[in-house]
């Protein structure tokens, strides 16, 4: 795994060669990378999200005209309120991983009242989730204990994709909300990703159904399945920027 990790960093600084030189290009990449993330992260999840629903639910804060919509146009908001709220955090030096930071983010994704506590139900009415999670009982205790580990000498020794992994497993295994929990757990994924110097990870829509076998098969097999995400998203972007301005071979160079 170490040496697949060796070839992130080295994508991931072919990448920031292609960004340096198309700089002009950063903000629409970005742009299109967040509808890209909204739209798998609700593939993921089994909603089908369209192209102009995207742009609907983004451009305006109006109402959905088709009433069958609205929940559509809900999880797309929601998740972009999500998004930037994690957004601020990575800006701020002083955000810090937290019981605070997940539970606030728990009121962005699942604004209703009775979505704003941990989960009650034992089981989950997702058809796809099918993982063992934990009793509704041993919730707060679980997620008081792993935000503890989070702060031990253990977690700060692993890798940033270790980390990552560790967090995405073991919050997905408390299962804390009853409603995006997904959502929040690959968000505060991608929070640490980010602040550990590494990209956004997409999940990509086509690893659905291998993205829920992790979940029951091992944490393992759920670092491979988001070293393949690391290494699609990096190849993906590096491409975008090469198609967009060919770079001069001295901007950047393997290790």
């Amino acid at each position: 795994m170490k040496s697949r990790y060796q070839k992130i960093d080295d994508r991931l600084d072919e990448l920031r060669g292609w960004m340096d030189s198309n700089r002009g290009q950063v903000q629409d990449f970005a742009s299109k990378f967040e509808m890209s993330y909204i739209y798998h992260e609700n593939a993921i999840e089994g909603i089908v999200v369209t192209g102009p629903e995207l742009v609907a639910a983004l451009s305006t804060m109006d109402e959905a005209t088709d009433s069958s919509l609205v929940p559509v146009y809900q999880e797309i908001r929601t998740l972009k309120q999500g998004i930037d709220f994690i957004r601020s955090c990575i800006a701020n030096p002083e955000a810090r991983l937290s019981l605070e930071m997940a539970g606030h983010l728990n009121t962005l994704l699942n604004p209703a009242p009775e979505s704003q506590g941990y989960r009650k139900e034992p089981q989950l009415n997702h058809r796809s989730y099918l993982h063992e999670i934990a009793r509704p009982e041993d919730i707060p205790e679980k997620m008081t204990a792993f935000f503890d580990e989070l702060d031990g000498a253990d977690f700060r020794e692993l890798h940033p994709i270790d980390q990552a992994c560790h967090l995405h497993w073991e919050l997905m295994r408390i299962f804390p909300y009853a409603e995006r929990t997904g959502k929040l757990v690959r968000l505060l994924s991608n929070y640490l990703l980010k602040t550990r110097g590494y990209r956004t990870v997409i999940i990509h829509a086509t690893d659905r159904q291998r993205y829920y076998d992790a979940l029951r098969i091992s944490e393992e097999y759920l670092r491979m399945l988001m070293v393949d995400a690391m290494t699609n998203s990096l190849d993906n972007e590096i491409q975008y920027f090469r198609s967009s301005r060919p770079v001069p071979q001295s901007n950047y160079r393997y290790r």
